[in-house]
Order: C-alpha cells, then sequence, then structure tokens
C-alpha cells in the first residue's frame, strides 16, 4: 500500500506539473493580461536577485556598444542627419522665404500625437520659453508646405510638460482659404484668372491621400500647385502663412473607374495631393507667429541631439530570449515600469537601433527587435547622391522579417516617393543611411538602424536593410526614458497597447 501511495502522489505531482508547463507554454503564445501581470509581481523577488547578481554577469557579458572608430563615423553620420533634418523646416521657395522676413518662426519638433485624434500632433519647441507667447491661430509649416494651426485653447500639455498641440489641416472640420498658384503653370498652361476655394479636411477618395476641396470658385488648375491665400481678418492667423503650399491639384480617379465610362470619369475626386506625408512623415517644423519679437527663424545651434541627451537615457541589459516562437524576434531587458520604462521606448546599443519594448512590467520589459515581423518604426533617410547628401522622409516602415544575407526586410509605402535625379537609372535606386525619426512617442530621432538601397517611383517597395549592429548583443544596452510621463497619461499613441 505504501508503494502505491507513493506511484500515486509521484504521478499526481507529474501530471500537475505537465499541465502548469502546458499552461505556461499557453500563456507565452496567447499572453492574457491579468495573469501576466500577477506573474510579474510574483516573480518580483527573482528579478531583484538578478540585478544583486548582476556584476557576475557583467564579468562575462560582451557590451554591445559600436567600435570606438565605428562610433566616430556614426556621431558625424548623426550630426549630418542633424543639420539637414533641421534645415528641412525651413522653406526654400523664394516666395516663402520671403514671408519669413516678417513674422517670427519658432522652431519644434513633433514628439506624438493623441490616441484619439489622428488629425492632431503635439510640438515641443526649441525654446520652451516662447510657448505663453504663442495664440490660437498660429501657422504651422515644415520646409515650404503649410501643416495647419496652433491650438493652445484645447492644449491640455503646453503648461505642464512644454508641448503644444497643432490642428492639421486634414481635420474633418478644418476649413483654409487657398487659390491656384498664379505662377504656377507646368501642366496647366497659363492660368488666367484666380482660382480660389476653400481647404479642408480629406476627400472621400478609396485609394489614395487628397485634402477636400470645398466650393471652388471655376473649374480647371488640375496639375498645379495650391497655396494658401487667406485674408488678414482678427481672429484668423492663417495669413501668416500665405504662400505655403498645400499640394497639387488633382482629380483623382479610384482604381475601380479606369475602365469605367466617362460620366464617371466626370464624376471623379477632386482634390489636393499633400507635399507631406501627414500620418507618419511630419518631423521639424516652424510655428508663424507676428508677436514682437526678433524676425528671423530661431538659431538652431542651441538644440540637442537627442540619442546625445544622458538624462533620456537608463541602462540596461538584456536579458533571456522573449518570444517562443522561432518566427519572432525578441528580449527581455533588465528595466521596467519603476525606471520610468513605457511601451514603444526605443533600446539601443550605443548610437544603433535594437528594437522597440512593447511590454512593460515593474522590474523588466519585453523588447521587440528590429527583425520581429510587425514592428514599426517611423524614420527618416540620409541619401547619398554622388559627394552630396540630403534627407528624405520614409514616414513608417514595417518589418517583415529576416530576409537574405543577414539582411531585415522593411516594408515601405513610399506616401513620398523618392524621384530619380536626372541621367540615373532609375533601376538602381540610391544609397541610403536609414535612421530613426521623430514624432513617434518613446523613439528618438537619430538612431541608425542600418544601410539599404532606395528604390525610385511610387510605392509599395521592399527595402533589404544591412543592420548597423553586428548581432552580438551584450550587457551595453540602454533604454530610453525620455518621454514625458505626463504626455503618456493624457493619451499619447504608442505603438501597441500594454498588456
Amino acid at each position: 500500500m505504501g508503494e502505491e501511495s507513493d506511484t500515486l502522489r509521484t504521478s499526481r505531482s507529474r501530471t500537475l506539473y505537465h499541465l502548469s508547463l502546458a499552461g505556461l507554454a499557453f500563456l507565452a503564445l496567447r499572453p492574457v493580461a491579468p495573469l501576466v501581470r500577477a506573474l510579474d509581481l510574483l516573480l518580483a523577488p527573482s528579478a531583484v536577485l538578478s540585478h544583486l547578481c548582476a556584476p557576475l554577469a557583467w564579468m562575462g557579458g560582451r557590451p554591445a556598444m559600436a567600435g570606438e572608430g565605428q562610433a566616430e563615423a556614426d556621431h558625424e553620420a548623426q550630426l549630418a542627419l542633424e543639420q539637414a533634418v533641421l534645415a528641412s523646416a525651413e522653406p526654400r521657395d523664394p516666395s516663402c522665404v520671403e514671408r519669413l522676413a516678417g513674422v517670427r518662426a519658432l522652431r519644434a519638433e513633433v514628439s506624438g500625437r493623441p490616441r484619439d485624434d489622428r488629425d492632431r500632433i503635439w510640438l515641443r519647441l526649441a525654446q520652451p520659453d516662447a510657448i505663453s507667447s504663442l495664440r490660437t491661430g498660429d501657422a504651422v509649416v515644415s520646409g515650404d508646405a503649410f501643416i495647419g494651426i496652433v491650438d493652445v485653447e484645447t492644449s491640455r500639455l503646453a503648461a505642464q510638460v512644454g508641448v503644444v498641440e497643432v490642428q492639421l489641416v486634414t481635420g474633418a472640420q478644418f476649413r483654409l482659404g487657398a487659390e491656384v498658384d498664379p505662377a504656377d503653370s507646368r501642366f496647366t498652361g497659363p492660368i488666367v484668372g484666380r482660382r480660389r476655394m476653400v481647404v479642408g479636411g480629406l476627400a472621400p477618395h478609396p485609394d489614395r491621400v487628397l485634402l477636400a476641396v470645398h466650393n471652388p470658385e471655376q473649374p480647371g488648375g488640375v496639375g498645379a500647385r495650391v497655396i494658401v491665400r487667406e485674408a488678414v481678418r482678427d481672429g484668423v492667423r492663417t495669413h501668416l502663412a500665405n504662400g505655403f503650399v498645400l499640394g497639387v491639384l488633382e482629380r483623382g480617379i479610384p482604381a475601380a473607374w479606369e475602365y469605367a465610362s466617362a460620366r464617371l470619369a466626370e464624376e471623379s475626386v477632386l482634390g489636393i495631393k499633400p507635399i507631406m506625408d501627414f500620418a507618419h512623415g511630419l518631423h521639424q517644423v516652424l510655428i508663424l507667429t507676428d508677436t514682437e519679437s526678433e524676425t528671423s527663424v530661431d538659431a538652431a545651434s542651441d538644440l540637442v541631439l537627442p540619442v546625445q541627451d544622458t538624462a533620456a537615457w537608463r541602462s540596461t541589459r538584456l536579458l533571456l530570449r522573449g518570444e517562443v516562437s522561432p518566427l519572432r524576434a525578441g528580449r527581455k531587458i533588465s528595466s521596467g515600469r519603476v525606471t520610468g520604462v513605457s511601451v514603444g521606448a526605443a533600446v539601443s546599443a550605443g548610437t544603433h537601433l535594437l528594437g522597440r519594448v512593447i511590454r512593460v512590467g515593474p522590474l523588466g520589459a519585453d523588447l521587440s527587435l528590429i527583425a520581429d515581423p510587425g514592428l514599426r518604426i517611423s524614420t527618416i533617410a540620409l541619401v547619398q547622391d554622388g559627394s552630396s547628401k540630403f534627407p528624405h522622409v520614409l514616414g513608417q516602415l514595417t518589418s517583415l522579417g529576416p530576409g537574405s544575407a543577414g539582411t531585415v526586410r522593411f516594408h515601405w509605402p513610399a506616401t513620398l516617393p523618392l524621384v530619380a535625379p536626372s541621367g540615373v537609372d532609375s533601376g538602381t535606386g540610391l544609397p541610403v543611411q536609414i535612421w530613426t525619426g521623430s514624432g513617434d512617442a518613446g523613439l528618438p530621432r537619430g538612431l541608425l538602424i542600418g544601410e539599404a538601397r532606395l528604390p525610385f517611383g511610387p510605392g509599395p517597395h521592399v527595402l533589404e536593410v544591412l543592420l548597423a549592429t553586428d548581432g552580438h548583443l551584450g550587457y551595453g544596452a540602454r533604454v530610453w526614458v525620455g518621454a514625458p510621463p505626463d504626455l503618456l497619461k493624457q493619451g499619447a499613441a504608442p505603438p501597441e497597447e500594454e498588456m
């Protein structure tokens, strides 16, 4: 009887063990948020013990940092990109440059957008003290493009974390006076008479993003660019951006109508193709205000590259593999909520991006590496064209997983396609370095992702990117905690929800 009892107890223990193992495997494949948080708390003592034993691991760990020569080269490339990106906020068109002579232009960086309103963005000013001088309706531009207006009245963040809210021209209720540029006759011939209209919101086109046109004064002008043209009126401040570009006037024909009758073609959607990627391509901007002050663009010499802001980073360690599936690429890190880490935070090795945090616990977090399918990154490319370099906004890249020869494949929608210069074979593309851009909460600009050849023409394209990291990940990683906690509490949109 005693032996049978021992056998039964052993069998019962093994059954419970296997059931527990199967349950944990199921949770690994399909996490349940309350149980995951409970396990985080249950295993917190083990995490504390691992932190206490960290010095033993450091002795044998390989730091995840670039070599001294490589780090210096990356730093020089960072500075070149920074100068190009900051310069991209300033207009190049002579009429727009002339317009800046009579206003004050404040530099600002896009720092994120509300979760529940994709037609608004948040700006962080290069000179935070200037926030008090802004007024609702001040125009916001980037390069030659009009973006939207400052909305001080509804900005809940300005007084707390120095962030100003902006209403984009894509908003359904936005209205702006505009006209076909009489000086632009590239496709339409000489434009006789004024072709004024009201612009705001998005046109109901199923295939393309077009700004909506309301009450056009007269037909014509298709193919020419549309510029801001507002009268000077009390309470209206968009006249500060007169002459800045909204886009190119087009008559968009949905793909399903290509072989339809002429009558349907005549009923096609009239809209404006913007020259900016409003969803993922906004980085550096200028706020135009007529408050009494200096009348030039604020100098950029005092701006600090975010990746060099040591106060915004925390040292961390890369721990166990974070994904059970061999098709995924993830790790766990030794930093969590108590050290300020939030969902969407970047994790880097030196100046190289390793991935982004997708789940945060009290003392640890799960990291999605660059090669993890589905990882989304706001990016900008530094294009090498002969002896010159210039930035090109890529927008959001989505990882498709490992490619050939150690590369990672990315889906690039090419909302703003790369145009082939004259005399260049359109099939070759141009060599680029791909860096993180701004506008995505938790992801600072200026982290190197890798190198690729950027194809010309409209997308979508698949990019084969050779990563900057060499794949040997050690204990020298760091995690970004620069996103203000108040910003995230008030509804920032992280790349994925916290479980």
